[in-house]
């Protein structure tokens, strides 16, 4: 995107596209010597790792990859359901491989959530809705989905205060109120248009919407659950709970693709915090991200090169000879 008038240089112009490579690549190093430094003392050994892998449930390790399977299906749904909600259809397996595409651009690539949200528009678009219409699905599905985080978050909160706790899970206040922050910014830019689209949307399109939202997040957070069993973490579901969410809002906050860094380093934090050993908790990091992360990012690359593969084959079928 670009901005200005006449021929006054914009950022893009003046930053060259590897000086920004080059800056976020400062800023991942700069947080991963802080995250080093302050969890030094924690880190294990690498071969510490593998043997608490190798001692890892694979019935556990099998159902936590369920999750991420029911998670990105509710994603799918939560799309669908709104776009039906403006006329749009999509089938569910369409929905399904975006849904793949979006997560995989959103966790590896910089400024992911703006090129999932991107490429997205361009589908809507595609599929026969409008660009304003397209637009205001984005903006509702963010809406929805920062609202069910905040659901989940609440819920942890108070479950906490009703079971007494410990908070170490939680993520830190300023962490917090930066996402809080950001996130009221981000809803007060978008008020007009989100005002908008909701009077254009059935509130049972709402509910289902938020409904799948939901079951989405709860299905990652599952993910965690059974990777803990898995390893024999001796945590329960409030105190994984919150530390999922305390993940999670530092995900949301743009400074690294998919936030990684932020979300090790706060999951890491969490779980030797609430009496994991350092080598336990790495392990169910790394097993948890390769599930929840990387492996959707290389299912969602290999679904993009399917659609891109299959529309070169429909387009040479129609061209003339």
């Amino acid at each position: 995107m670009t901005a200005g008038c006449g021929n006054r240089p914009t950022l893009e112009r003046t930053v060259s596209p590897r000086a920004r490579r080059a800056l976020g690549y400062a800023v991942v190093a700069v947080l991963g010597t802080v995250a080093v430094y302050h969890l030094h003392e924690r880190l294990p050994e690498p071969h510490e790792i593998v043997a608490v892998l190798r001692t890892a449930d694979a019935t556990w390790l099998f159902a936590a990859a369920l999750a991420v399977v029911v998670s990105l299906d509710m994603f799918a749904r939560h799309q669908r359901t709104l776009l039906s909600a403006v006329g749009v259809t999509l089938s569910h397996s369409y929905a399904l491989a975006l849904s793949y595409i979006r997560a995989a651009m959103a966790y590896s690539l910089p400024a992911g959530s703006i090129v999932s949200a991107t490429y997205a528009y361009r589908q809507f678009h595609t599929h026969g809705a409008d660009r304003r219409t397209a637009a205001k699905v984005l903006v509702l599905s963010g809406v929805l989905l920062a609202s069910a985080l905040s659901v989940l978050y609440a819920a942890g909160l108070l479950a906490t205060a009703l079971l007494d706790v410990p908070l170490a899970g939680m993520p830190p206040t300023t962490l917090t109120t930066t996402a809080i922050a950001t996130g009221a910014v981000l809803t007060i830019a978008t008020a007009g248009v989100l005002m908008r689209a909701a009077r254009a949307v059935a509130p049972r399109y709402w509910t289902l919407a938020f409904i799948a939202a939901l079951a989405n997040w709860t299905a990652e957070l599952l993910c965690l659950v059974f990777v803990a069993q898995a390893l024999g973490l001796d945590h329960g579901l409030v105190s994984l709970a919150a530390i999922f969410l305390g993940a999670q809002l530092a995900r949301q906050i743009p400074i690294t693709p998919g936030g990684i860094g932020l979300v090790e380093a706060s999951l890491l934090t969490g779980l030797v915090s609430t009496g994991a050993t350092a080598a336990s908790a790495a392990a169910a990091v790394l097993a948890y991200r390769l599930l929840s992360c990387w492996l959707v990012v290389q299912i969602g690359l290999l679904t993009w090169l399917h659609l891109c593969r299959t529309r070169k084959r429909t387009s040479n079928r129609y061209l003339p000879r």
